[in-house]
């Protein structure tokens, strides 16, 4: 995608997109295994595509935040765009997803 190109999905259509392609992001055994929750929305615009994610690898360790990348000429894979598990918080992570779509921080 060229950075003057903005394409808008949305979460549901990343989903349907990444799976149809033969991703297994979304699937429920992977999200389980990695106690993985997936963000409402996505954040597009002229730096591309990103949704935030969160992982909890056990009961008794603090949730964190992740920025992924969608790209939709490459639909199956999902690329870390920060540090895994960089954020603190999801407002933290929904920050800075908007910056990376605004093309005002290089992924």
């Amino acid at each position: 995608m060229s950075q003057t190109e903005t394409v808008w999905l949305t979460m549901t259509e990343v989903i349907r997109a990444h799976e149809n392609a033969g991703g297994h992001f979304f699937d429920d055994n992977t999200k389980r295994f990695f106690r993985s929750r997936i963000g409402d929305h996505t954040y597009c615009g002229p730096g591309g595509i990103f949704f935030t994610t969160s992982e909890q690898f056990s009961p008794t360790t603090q949730r964190r935040y992740s920025v992924r990348g969608f790209d939709p000429a490459n639909p199956r894979s999902i690329t870390s765009v920060s540090e895994f598990q960089a954020f603190a918080s999801s407002e933290q992570a929904r920050r800075a997803a908007k910056r990376y779509a605004a093309g005002k921080v290089a992924p």
